[in-house]
């Protein structure tokens, strides 16, 4: 099987994020990370 290519980088797409793990296995395992991935989510949010 072929890879795929590589995504183009460009500032003028949108990318849609997937939030959740392989087999919907937590993604998470404490409270600070989770906090730290939706500070990060809302600063981008915020910058775009």
């Amino acid at each position: 099987m072929v890879p795929r290519q590589p995504r183009r980088q460009d500032e003028s797409v949108i990318y849609h994020i997937i939030s959740r793990s392989d087999g919907r296995c937590q993604l998470f395992d404490d409270s600070p990370q989770f906090e730290r991935f939706t500070d990060r989510m809302l600063d981008l949010l915020d910058r775009h």
